[in-house]
């Protein structure tokens, strides 16, 4: 069966606007809880990309946590920087608990 070349590059776009969704609703009382969908997210996109694509896949995640918490939440861009490693740092650690530090992959 030959699969559609592009799958890969649109679901890890898809996970990239699910991460970014739950932090970018204003007007919505998701402030307390917004990240928690997020996380399940990136972690998502971290197994998904598996380890040869981990570091892109981070960067991708930290740019867009970022622009998402940094406008809707109103903050400096270099305070929201900081503010996307409380995603991206539990999602690598449960993407090296996963997957074995990379050794185990997930059929899709």
């Amino acid at each position: 069966m030959t699969t559609w070349p592009g799958r890969r590059a649109l679901s890890f776009a898809v996970c990239l606007v699910m991460i970014a969704l739950p932090l970018s609703l204003d007007g919505l009382d998701f402030r307390a809880y917004g990240g928690y969908p997020a996380v399940g997210f990136a972690v998502a996109l971290l197994v998904y990309a598996e380890r040869h694509g981990l570091w892109w896949a981070l960067t991708a995640e930290t740019a867009v946590i970022t622009v998402a918490m940094s406008r809707t939440y109103d903050l400096p861009p270099l305070l929201a920087l900081v503010g996307s490693a409380s995603l991206t740092l539990p999602a690598y650690v449960v993407w090296r608990l996963l997957t074995r530090n990379g050794t185990v992959t997930f059929e899709m």
